[in-house]
């Protein structure tokens, strides 16, 4: 028993070691998926600081933009309103020269007048020398008067060539600066655009870095727990040490006590041996003599005097007896430790066969578990298609496939449940016969829908279906033949009249069949 649970502890104890040795594997592993994560926490501030400066400097160069923009449109503004004075001021200055022109006019007349005048009148000499020196007088006068008009007019001109050129340039400018404005604004929703795309940017690193972060914490929180743990069974790997040199100094012991006790065996053994012999001895003169036990005899002795000649008589009696029972097997040691050999391997070999029934209904396990999560999705896109199959074939209404026991999907039964256009939900025995054909033609096509085969053999599946419902089963087979080959086994008309091809027998002569095949096509 000593032997026995040391054993046990020395086994629990590398177990523990071994436990030991892994979390601590685990606990490096985990100290650098922290390091490699706070790496990257580094990483995406690093990132996200750089990210701000550029958000930053992008908004400085955006308000500079603006502001270059609200001054552009301000010099804009003072030249259109330096262009509208000098509009008017132009108009002014036409204004005035005209007034002008009409003045020199009136007195270049009034001079032709005067001149005229002085050619035609001969009389009173005196009088027209006067009136001649007046009208000289007053021609200088207005011929300097006209002068210095053409003057201003000249002045005018030039002022206004000067405000015509300055308008010209101001409309210039003013178009350079509309396109100035114009690519400024541009640039300014551009670095807008790019202001909105750096701010996403920069809520999804911000994202990236809280996960990160919540991950690294975690990460964390376990390598505590870990070194914990690992604190905890160094503890307890401690206490193990100490209670295996405790349980090595009592195993010493022990051994100790049992080398002496072995020496006292091996003396006791050779008394024994000796008293063996002569105890065998013994009992072969009994068995020889009287063919008796040594047991046997011992139970024979009595304290009173014995009777030797009926002694005598009961041993010939019991060697009768004796004889009488047979040889003893002597091969009963050997077929013993056959059998107990052949036991051994047949509690192996039950052993193993245990285990790989074990094994085997594992697999069975993950093999059902599979096979009802694969059957169960099917199931549902069955289920999906039969409803689209169902609506398109009745022309309306709707179906459904429901697993009578969902908790146990692969050996339970499945209800058809189905409602045609002006009927309540039903049952599929439930529906009439023609119902109930086209309702199994919807889940024919839900089936193929869900896994298309390149052939499909029909049987009279339309048999029970009237003329109505044969059209609608006709168009049907005729949009899934184009990826799917049909072969129909049919007498109803509405099936033949779709058909690419008809193949049939008929017995023109009597006893003998003949095939007739006419392709529909040809006829098209």
């Amino acid at each position: 028993m000593t032997g026995g649970t040391s054993q046990s502890q020395s086994i629990s104890l590398l177990g523990r070691e071994r436990e030991v040795k892994e979390l601590r594997e685990s606990l490096q592993k985990m100290d650098q998926e922290a390091v490699a994560y706070q790496d990257q926490v580094v990483a995406l501030t690093q990132a996200r600081e750089e990210t701000k400066s550029l958000r930053n400097t992008h908004q400085a160069l955006i308000r500079d933009e603006e502001i270059a923009v609200a001054r552009e449109q301000e010099r804009v503004g003072n030249a259109d309103t330096a262009l509208s004075e000098a509009e008017t001021r132009l108009e002014k200055t036409r204004d005035a020269e005209e007034q002008l022109g009409a003045a020199i006019a009136e007195i270049e007349q009034d001079l032709q007048t005067a001149t005229s005048q002085s050619q035609e009148v001969t009389v009173d000499r005196e009088e027209m020398d006067k009136q001649t020196a007046l009208l000289q007088l007053e021609m200088l006068r207005q011929r300097d008067m006209t002068e210095l008009q053409r003057e201003k007019v000249n002045r005018m001109q030039l002022e206004n060539a000067s405000l015509a050129h300055a308008a010209e340039t101001l409309t210039r400018d003013k178009s350079r600066w509309g396109g100035e404005i114009a690519a400024l604004r541009a640039r300014g929703d551009k670095y807008r655009q790019k202001q909105a795309e750096m701010a996403q940017k920069l809520l999804s690193e911000r994202e990236i870095l809280v996960r990160t972060e919540n991950e690294a914490d975690r990460l964390l929180n376990e390598r505590d727990h870990a070194e914990q743990r690992v604190r905890e069974l160094d503890t307890d790997r401690k206490e193990l040490a100490q209670e295996q040199r405790r349980i090595n100094d009592e195993n010493d012991l022990a051994h100790k006590m049992v080398s002496e006790w072995s020496a006292r065996q091996h003396k006791n053994e050779l008394v024994l041996s000796r008293t063996a012999d002569e105890l065998q001895t013994i009992s072969d003169h009994i068995w020889n003599t009287y063919e008796l036990t040594y047991a046997g005899a011992a139970g024979c002795r009595f304290e009173e005097r014995f009777d030797l000649p009926g002694g005598e008589k009961e041993a010939e009696d019991i060697r009768g007896i004796i004889k009488q029972m047979g040889h003893i097997n002597v091969q009963a040691v050997d077929e013993y430790a056959h059998t107990k050999e052949r036991y051994d391997t047949m509690v192996i070999q039950r052993d193993d066969a245990q285990r790989a029934e074990e094994d085997l209904a594992e697999l069975i396990h993950k093999l059902l578990l599979r096979m009802e999560t694969q059957f169960v999705a099917e199931f549902e896109k069955l289920n999906s298609f039969f409803g689209e199959t169902f609506a398109r074939l009745f022309g309306g209404g709707k179906a459904s496939l429901q697993l009578s026991d969902p908790t146990q999907p692969l050996s339970c039964g499945i209800d058809i449940v189905a409602q045609p256009p002006g009927k309540n939900l039903q049952l599929l025995s439930l529906l009439s016969g023609g119902e109930r054909a086209l309702t199994a033609i919807a889940i024919l096509f839900a089936m193929l829908k869900l896994k298309p085969t390149p052939f499909c053999m029909l049987d009279e599946i339309e048999a029970a279906l009237d003329d109505a419902n044969i059209g609608y089963f006709a168009e049907y087979l005729a949009e899934y033949a184009i990826s799917t080959q049909f072969v129909v086994v049919t007498h109803r008309k509405g099936t033949m009249e779709r058909c690419d091809a008809l193949y049939g027998v008929a017995m023109q002569e009597k006893g003998i069949s003949g095939m007739v095949s006419v392709n529909l096509e040809d006829y098209a």
